[in-house]
């Protein structure tokens, strides 16, 4: 099957598209593919976290190749804006924002996330994992409660979502990455104010600033400015 000119692959179950994606990289089906599922075992976040697979909701991973490396720090920006647009053509009015570096909050819980998996022959995968109709539980201190597209009253399937996620993804992959961080800032959660960052090995604040042409998070402390390249925002407790 195709999506425009994705080939596309779509499973009843997986233990995780990112997996699946990773494999066909080996031997690709086409320069740039999507493998999606109805199910997954082992779906799994970012630093190791698990992605619980509720019936009904998004799981796919796209493959894009990147053999020089040049894509590698945009991708997240690039994905998470295409999903929030895709989720205001929905519904335009919904309080949507986007926590760096890649979720998408909507009333600032969250209903999108994205991991990225480098593979074989120039890959890089691009899992996303979309709470269409439902929303797990998570309890951990770092991230944001989950939501769902169904509570803010938005009726849509796996299959429409998809195609609808690569009219956007298309066009920001086109794009120059000034013009998408440019998008990507005016929806950018807490830009201009205080925020917590956990990093590897402590907990930051500060003004967030902006996003620096690499990606990083700029953070102003005391009147510097300084760059985090990995960590995840989180609520104060």
């Amino acid at each position: 099957m195709r999506i425009k000119d994705w080939y596309w692959e779509d499973y009843d179950n997986a233990d995780s598209t990112n997996n699946k994606a990773i494999e066909l990289s080996s031997n690709p089906p086409s320069e740039k593919y999507i493998v999606s599922a109805k199910y997954q075992t082992s779906g799994r976040g970012r630093r190791g976290r698990t992605w619980e697979s509720l019936s009904g909701n998004l799981f796919v991973s796209f493959a894009v190749k990147d053999a020089e490396n040049k894509l590698l720090n945009r991708l997240p920006f690039i994905f998470s804006l295409s999903v929030l647009e895709s989720i205001k053509q929905l519904s335009p009015d919904l309080p949507i924002s986007l926590k760096w570096p890649n979720d998408v909050l909507i009333s600032e819980r969250k209903v999108s996330g994205i991991l990225l998996e480098k593979a074989d022959n120039g890959y890089i995968i691009i899992g996303v994992g979309i709470n269409l109709v439902s929303a797990p539980t998570i309890a951990e201190r770092i991230t944001y409660p989950a939501t769902s597209l169904y509570d803010f009253g938005i009726n849509i399937d796996r299959e429409q979502f998809l195609k609808l996620m690569v009219k956007y993804l298309d066009k920001n992959i086109s794009s120059g990455f000034k013009s998408v961080i440019d998008c990507w800032l005016s929806y950018a959660h807490k830009l201009g104010q205080e925020l917590y960052l956990c990093t590897e090995h402590h907990t930051q604040h500060g003004r967030f600033a902006g996003v620096g042409s690499n990606g990083a998070l700029l953070l102003e402390q005391d009147d510097k400015i300084i760059k985090i390249y990995a960590g995840d925002v989180f609520m104060k407790e």
